[in-house]
């Protein structure tokens, strides 16, 4: 039961085939898959930034303009954010830096910020993503199925039709098939790896009904989850120096629900923070 399915399917979710991950965050998914439903957003998961930034005002957002650094305030000076175009923003309010860890560890740096347990001590969980079309009479189910390599055996993980779940994923007439590997692969090539991966599904579904599959798109990430095997903080304080604050899924726990968790958190910080210092 752990190698055929547990190995391949919280593996495929935590990117962690030793399945290292704290049980904490295995409770806390196992607990949302037995009590919710698995879905996709009909319009893709893109949706979910846009409904977010939908509520603000247009002119809030700057697309395109990366963060160079971010300087905390020393108590007399505001925060200094400095983009990459050579542009300076200055908080008196404060400033709450959403990304991952490594891009963290760019634009602060630990001299800058204050010392916190990283994530970064143990290797960061890698997965590689590739994407195929296929006519849908050339996919073997109809069914929004998950299939899991429960053999041990190859180098897929999972896959599925994603079509069969969302059909907006796909043209008329066609399947979006989505295959899931673990780990990075950097020393094999894009076209190798889509071969490799075109021959085992082969011997899952037969090698002529596969071959129809045209390839798309490989997607490398290498930083797709942050590493969450013991010992493990899930509630880290999102301080990093005075007047900035974080969230990442690195602060709390790898999903969808921690990241969001993690904003929250750091925006209850900087509005308590900000009314100590109010405080006669």
């Amino acid at each position: 039961m752990v190698d055929r399915f547990f190995r391949p399917f919280f593996g495929g979710i935590f990117f962690d085939r030793e399945l290292e991950t704290t049980s904490r965050l295995f409770d806390f998914v196992f607990k949302c898959l037995a009590l919710g439903d698995n879905t996709l957003p009909a319009k893709g998961i893109g949706e979910i930034p846009k409904q977010l930034a939908a509520k603000l005002p247009q002119d809030s957002i700057l697309l395109k303009t990366r963060v160079e650094s971010v300087v905390p305030s020393d108590g007399e000076s505001p925060v200094v954010v400095r983009l990459e175009n050579g542009e300076i923003l200055k908080s008196e309010l404060g400033v709450i830096l959403a990304v991952e860890q490594p891009e963290l560890d760019k634009i602060m740096t630990r001299k800058t910020r204050d010392p916190k347990p990283s994530s970064q001590t143990k290797p960061a969980r890698s997965t590689v993503c590739l994407y195929f079309s296929a006519e849908n009479g050339d996919i073997p189910v109809s069914e929004p199925v998950l299939f899991l390599n429960g053999s041990g055996q190859g180098i897929v993980n999972n896959m599925f039709f994603a079509t069969n779940v969302a059909p907006s994923y796909g043209a008329p007439g066609k399947a979006l098939v989505s295959v899931s590997l673990i780990g990075l692969f950097e020393e094999v090539s894009d076209e190798e790896l889509s071969a490799r991966v075109i021959k085992e599904l082969g011997e899952w579904f037969g090698q002529s009904v596969v071959n129809k599959w045209r390839h798309l798109r490989t997607y490398r990430i290498a930083f797709a989850q942050p590493n969450q095997s013991p010992p493990t903080d899930l509630r880290k304080d999102p301080r990093a120096g005075a007047g900035v604050y974080l969230c990442g899924d690195y602060l709390t726990s790898a999903t969808f629900d921690g990241a969001l968790v993690s904003g929250r958190l750091a925006a209850e910080a900087l509005i308590e923070d900000r009314a100590l210092l109010r405080r006669p």
